[in-house]
């Protein structure tokens, strides 16, 4: 009896511990987790990071056969992050709807919880592959579970340059202000290359106007498919070799670019002066004609017709000649201006269509011809040759000075800034990079790639074609504004590649060049 009892007492011991540990797992990063590809135990030694989490092997060559075939272990990979509690239960995962406490169902060794008894008993008549691909394929997965990030800060967390022992931390350059998140540069590279793998296919369905990389709220890459409409959406996949798939509806993208609909006057003797847009609150109006040296940022367009953009810099060549830097679209007109063309300051759309000789600040010297139908374009970009005595290489006084000589590549979350001839200076903040994109030209539609993409309240209106964007924390050239969704929503070119291009460089200093 006696043995009896202690052994009793073991059994309740360990039905105790058990139990704890069950409770503490929801915490645990571990867990019991078992590999998706051989069903063995995990451990630590072999693991990469999916959806944010991290994902744990059996053995190397599991790790290798997982990354060249993610979509056929995907389900097993999905349960292990919930069994090691690094993904919690949201919804239901059938319907998507709130699920009920006391409806319940053994899922692999795991609790799933569930809306309704249709849905419990629909998983229960299942078992093996078939019930774990159910419930936690990856369209159910993404509905019912959210994944806890792990391993490194979310895109909210601000990162400081020294840790509690005083050791360094993740430091940020120079370009990037103390707010920006620290969104792990890997991980954006390896959801790029999955993107660029899949692009292609995903252009050719009906209502996509593209992809890019974007982050979710707790910093992980994700995959942005950019559609006209929700019609299309059932037929995108909700991930992509483990990278999570994020629908964003947005419409129609076309440039930047106020036209008139009148032909452009003879010359007159006298400057026309605009009206100053409405929505800017100093003094300065760059809609209007600026003395020479005119600065950046300000009403400009071609001569030969009524429409208006904006001088987004003035770029140097080895030889001493400088140019004023805006959109094709603006200088050449969509690849239908004549070389040598006159450029003026301010545009016509700011003159009443007036054409005034002495507003001239250069001729258009060179521009990348945009490729309609099919046929890929990087930029919308053309130079007018101008010089030192027309044109100065700083803002006006209410913008954000001069820009700096170096380029930097735009980061997700990156804060940046603009000065543009419709709404001056105005912030906004990188939210897609790597982005592909049909752009719907008066003369056709263009797809674009390697664009931009940047979001702010009131951050651009039709005019700001051109502008130069640049980071919000000292001046360096980020992207070229050519498009734009809506006012608060504007695609950019990278600068890098323009100037690349061009063969140019920005002047550091605003007068001389140097």
């Amino acid at each position: 009896m006696k043995l009896n009892g202690l052994f009793a007492s073991v059994f309740i011991l360990a039905v105790v511990v058990a139990g704890l540990l069950s409770f503490g797992s929801e915490h645990s990063q571990s867990g019991d987790a078992r590999c998706p590809v051989s069903g063995e135990p995990a451990s630590d030694e072999f693991s990469m990071r999916f959806k944010g989490a991290t994902l744990r092997f059996s053995s190397v060559n599991c790790l290798r056969e997982f990354k060249q075939n993610q979509a056929r272990y995907a389900s097993d990979a999905n349960r292990q992050l919930f069994a090691t509690a690094q993904a919690t239960q949201i919804k239901c995962p059938l319907t998507g709807k709130l699920m009920k406490e006391d409806l319940s169902a053994n899922v692999g060794g795991d609790t799933v919880k569930f809306c309704c008894e249709a849905c419990r008993d629909t998983v229960v008549k299942t078992a093996g592959d078939e019930q774990i691909n159910l419930v936690f394929g990856n369209k159910t997965f993404t509905k019912a579970f959210r994944v806890k990030s792990n391993e490194r800060p979310s895109a909210k967390m601000k990162v400081s340059k020294t840790d509690k022992s005083g050791s360094k931390a993740s430091q940020k350059s120079a370009s990037q202000t103390a707010d920006e998140p620290t969104i792990d540069t890997a991980l954006v590279q390896k959801a790029i290359e999955i993107q660029d793998r899949h692009t292609t296919q995903l252009m050719q369905m009906s209502g996509v106007a593209g992809t890019g990389i974007a982050a979710d709220s707790e910093g992980n890459p994700v995959i942005n498919v950019y559609v006209n409409s929700q019609d299309p959406t059932q037929h995108i996949p909700a991930q992509l070799e483990g990278t999570r798939v994020q629908i964003e509806v947005i419409g129609s993208v076309t440039p930047i670019d106020p036209s008139a609909a009148k032909t452009p006057s003879t010359p007159t003797p006298q400057p026309q002066r605009a009206a100053k847009p409405t929505g800017l609150t100093s003094g300065v109006n760059p809609s209007s004609r600026f003395t020479r040296p005119v600065p950046i940022g300000v009403s400009t367009g071609n001569q030969a017709k009524c429409m208006t953009g904006t001088i987004g810099c003035r770029l140097k060549d080895g030889n001493g000649n400088y140019y004023a830097l805006s959109n094709n679209h603006i200088f050449a007109l969509q690849n239908k201006a004549s070389l040598d063309s006159g450029i003026l300051q301010p545009g016509l759309n700011d003159t009443s269509c007036k054409f005034v000789l002495d507003n001239s600040i250069g001729s258009l010297q060179v521009y990348k011809q945009i490729f309609f139908g099919g046929v890929t374009n990087v930029m919308d970009a053309a130079l007018a040759r101008s010089s030192a005595e027309n044109l100065t290489n700083a803002t006006p006084s209410d913008g954000y000075g001069t820009p700096r000589q170096q380029t930097v590549s735009a980061k997700l979350g990156q804060k940046v800034k603009k000065y543009g001839k419709s709404t001056g200076l105005t912030n906004g903040t990188v939210t897609a990079v790597n982005v592909t994109l049909n752009i719907r030209y008066s003369s056709g539609t263009a797809t674009f790639v390697k664009q931009i993409i940047v979001s702010g309240t009131n951050f651009t209106k039709a005019g700001d074609s051109g502008s130069l964007l640049v980071a919000d924390a000292d001046n360096s050239p980020v992207g070229l504004l050519f498009a734009q969704v809506n006012s608060s929503v504007a695609v950019a070119n990278p600068i890098s590649e323009v100037l690349n291009e061009f063969r140019k460089t920005i002047p550091t200093l605003a007068i001389d060049g140097n």
